[in-house]
């Protein structure tokens, strides 16, 4: 019995010591200094203020990108350049951290964002693949049905009234209790 403790104590010890950077360098990034922690904080709430100004410029920094937080520093810099009208850099910031994190949250919600940017500029094509792009992978996660009423809304957009009826209808059967299948009935 004590032999396998004691591997399993090693192999722990052994995990710890490269989480830490044992030798190799630090497997994740430092934690973030207190004064740089204030001032994303105090650019998060500029930008929920509508002030995109603090957000370019804290979140655009590689060493933002690098930092603990640098999938959500990446999707707050395409929300600030979507409030400042650059919908084309937006969208491209946004589809970025959606391929460099799609399997998280942020990566999630960074795609139904850059979807969000192509409709506003006018790319429907590029509204719809992305769209699509979001239903073909996440189809089970909890923003699936914000991604078929903006499919959906799409499709009224360009005058095809009946994939519009079908998407609604769809969305109204997957998630009836969501907020969007009431907008959709």
């Amino acid at each position: 019995m004590r032999q396998p403790v004691a591997r399993a104590s090693a192999a722990l010890a052994l995990v710890l010591l490269l989480a830490r950077g044992g030798g190799a360098g630090p497997l994740l990034p430092a934690p973030l200094p207190a004064e740089t922690e204030q001032r994303y904080a105090a650019a998060i709430e500029a930008l929920r203020r509508g002030d995109a100004g603090p957000a370019l410029r804290e979140f655009a920094t590689p060493e933002a990108r690098g930092s603990l937080i640098g999938d959500y520093a990446q999707y707050l810099h395409a929300e600030a350049l979507l409030r400042t009208g650059d919908l084309a850099g937006a969208r491209g910031a946004a589809e970025a951290t959606a391929d460099e994190f799609g399997g998280r949250r942020v990566g999630r919600s960074a795609l139904l964002l850059a979807a969000y940017a192509a409709a506003r500029a006018g790319d429907e094509a590029r509204d719809d693949a992305l769209l699509r792009r979001f239903l073909l992978a996440h189809a089970d996660s909890p923003e699936m049905p914000i991604a078929l009423y903006l499919l959906a809304e799409s499709f009224e957009a360009r005058g095809q009234r009946e994939k519009a009826a079908k998407t609604y209808r769809e969305l109204t059967l997957l998630a009836p209790a969501s907020e969007y299948a009431d907008g959709a009935a």
